[in-house]
């Protein structure tokens, strides 16, 4: 059954579903339960997982990591957002170019929602990218030395290239489209990868005192004009699936 179809006649009583569930389909053919039930063609379909909880077995709708971890990126920045609007610093003396925090709590929570941020909209495209690999695929590339061609299943794939590899060579095979590499979701990307690398590997010269001409990492994350990276990780994964072709459910009903 062709998934545009799936989606665009999505059955009325499973419209309202979280946007973040993993997969809605549809069933190709009948199919009899184990009590008898039987389901017809067309009946909608949910992916359930099924976990031991408090001594019983708890069923729920499978969520999709990649909607989760994008929610997650940008709950973080718009909730940092609010410190940036109430201007959480103060001023001593009206003469002098120095201003403060006002209090320690508020620009700690401050950094942390803006890491969190960047850490969650970074791992959302790690988790797309893997879930966009089909189980059979096989990644083939010449070694550096010329004297061999290296080959890369998908458990091998996600394990040993890098994001980069993934998203500008790997991923454009499986969707057979040209690779981001040199577009504008590609820049976008670049940028989170930067900070994002800065703050999971972070040196001795951003923990250590800085003077106002010092290159920081805080200073990254303090710019009133950083952008909301949730944004541009979903911008990425939109190159991958431009309006007009097939979307993921989660992805056409990203409410943002």
């Amino acid at each position: 059954m062709d998934k545009n179809t799936i989606e665009e006649e999505e059955p009325e009583n499973i419209k309202n579903e979280d946007w973040r569930l993993q997969a809605i389909t549809t069933l190709a053919k009948e199919f009899r339960g184990p009590s008898g039930h039987v389901s017809p063609i067309g009946s909608p379909v949910i992916q359930m997982g099924q976990v031991h909880f408090d001594g019983n077995v708890l069923g729920f709708g499978l969520p999709n990591t990649t909607a989760l971890y994008l929610n997650l990126s940008h709950k973080f920045f718009l909730e940092s957002q609010v410190y940036v609007q109430s201007d959480f610093y103060k001023k001593n003396n009206p003469k002098e170019p120095m201003i403060y925090a006002k209090s320690d709590l508020e620009i700690f929570d401050y950094l942390e929602k803006r890491i969190a941020s960047i850490v969650f909209a970074f791992t959302a495209l790690e988790s797309f990218v893997n879930q966009r690999v089909p189980d059979d695929f096989v990644y083939e590339v010449e070694r550096k030395d010329k004297k061999c061609v290296e080959k890369y299943n998908k458990i091998q794939i996600e394990k040993f290239l890098n994001l980069d590899v993934k998203l500008g060579e790997v991923l454009p095979l499986v969707m057979k489209i040209l690779s981001p590499r040199g577009k504008t979701a590609w820049n976008g990307y670049t940028k989170l990868k930067k900070i994002r690398d800065r703050l999971i590997h972070i040196k001795t010269r951003d923990t250590n005192s800085h003077g106002v001409d010092d290159d920081s990492v805080w200073h990254e994350l303090l710019d009133k004009k950083s952008p909301n990276f949730a944004k541009q990780a979903k911008e990425i994964i939109e190159y991958f699936h431009p309006s007009g072709g097939f979307r993921p459910r989660w992805l056409k009903k990203i409410p943002f």
